[in-house]
């Protein structure tokens, strides 16, 4: 009989979760936020994040040096399509919250330090999580746009993605 796969991911993970996170993110918070992944790719290649359609509130209850993974349910904001990706993971750098002006669009940013990583689909990991409470229904989980999660949840989708730490080749 072969493993089931929540049993090869414990395999993969380490012991410690604590020890899986460089020292420099022991203090850290850990987040992830949502959004659809063409905003997450414009955040990344900008060096910031965004929090629900650019309100101030989301950003507010982060902190330097907290850890931040984007979930992607939709390719584009409009698109029904699944997804369904974490889709970046960073840092936060600074204690700065500011206001861009786009026109007729002026969102709040953070400046983020992103990781080199690969995206992964959430489905096999919905097991693993526990911030998700109700494995059937897990998408629920997501409706608010940040969300606050424990340091071995973040190990596990960070293991998941093979998140390059900074000084990491």
């Amino acid at each position: 009989m072969s493993a089931s796969p929540k049993s090869k991911l414990n395999d993969q993970l380490p012991q410690n979760f604590d020890n899986y996170f460089p020292l420099s993110f022991k203090k850290s918070n850990y987040w992830i936020g949502v959004a659809s992944w063409d905003h997450v790719m414009r955040g990344k290649d900008l060096g910031i994040a965004q929090i629900g359609h650019g309100k101030q509130n989301g950003l507010s209850k982060m902190k330097q040096s907290d850890l931040i993974i984007y979930y992607s349910p939709r390719p584009t904001l409009n698109s029904k399509d699944p997804l369904q990706v974490f889709s970046a993971i960073g840092q936060i750098t600074d204690n700065e919250i500011y206001q861009v002006d786009e026109g007729n669009f002026k969102p709040f940013r953070r400046n983020v330090l992103y990781f080199k990583a690969q995206q992964v689909h959430i489905k096999p990991l919905i097991e693993e999580l526990n911030f998700i409470k109700n494995k059937t229904r897990w998408g629920y989980s997501f409706r608010f746009g940040l969300l606050q999660i424990s340091s071995q949840d973040f190990a596990t989708i960070a293991k998941s993605m093979d998140t390059k730490w900074p000084n990491q080749n």
